[in-house]
């Protein structure tokens, strides 16, 4: 039976979030248009009084995505 676990992403989370941000954008034939880097999705997501969040799902320990819910570009000043 799988397990499947939905969390709040932490700021070890980052470079599992950047990966899919990347791999949505080369999927979409948009890897140029990415403006965030692990840098400033730490900054911003994971900021002290930030209003921006991200979740986890996991199944079987392995993180998983639904890209339908990732925007593209990302950027700070957003």
């Amino acid at each position: 039976m799988s397990n499947l676990v939905v969390r709040k992403a932490t700021a070890n989370d980052t470079g599992i979030l950047f990966k899919f941000i990347i791999d949505l954008a080369i999927y979409e034939k948009a890897e140029h248009e990415v403006l965030a880097t692990e840098q400033t999705i730490k900054e911003t997501i994971f900021a002290e009084n930030s209003h921006v969040f991200a979740l986890i799902c996991e199944l079987d320990g392995v993180a998983t995505v639904s890209y339908t819910h990732l925007t593209l570009p990302t950027n700070r000043e957003v």
